[in-house]
């Protein structure tokens, strides 16, 4: 991934949205999640698309893990899952 845009969350780990490594065109742009070891590196985080993340926080409010969570829209916590694209 080639990141363009940065943003903290947690202690010390980032959310960053990019140019996808997989895409030669620049025309795919995932997010990727980072951590960072003791010497302050980035380690690898898996780049998810963008189109994934809305299937992917129905399928945790579904299943339970985003219970209570104001920042889940009521469309999202009763939508069905399509693994389908």
């Amino acid at each position: 991934m080639v990141p363009f845009q940065f943003r903290k969350y947690g202690a010390s780990d980032q959310l960053r949205l990019g140019w996808a490594s997989w895409d030669e065109d620049r025309s795919e742009v995932p997010m990727k999640y980072t951590w960072f070891d003791k010497l302050g590196r980035a380690c690898r985080g898996g780049e998810v698309p963008i189109e994934a993340i809305p299937v992917m926080m129905a399928m945790a409010a579904q299943s339970g893990h985003l219970r209570g969570s104001r920042s889940v829209p009521m469309s999202l916590r009763r939508s069905r899952i399509s693994l389908r694209r």
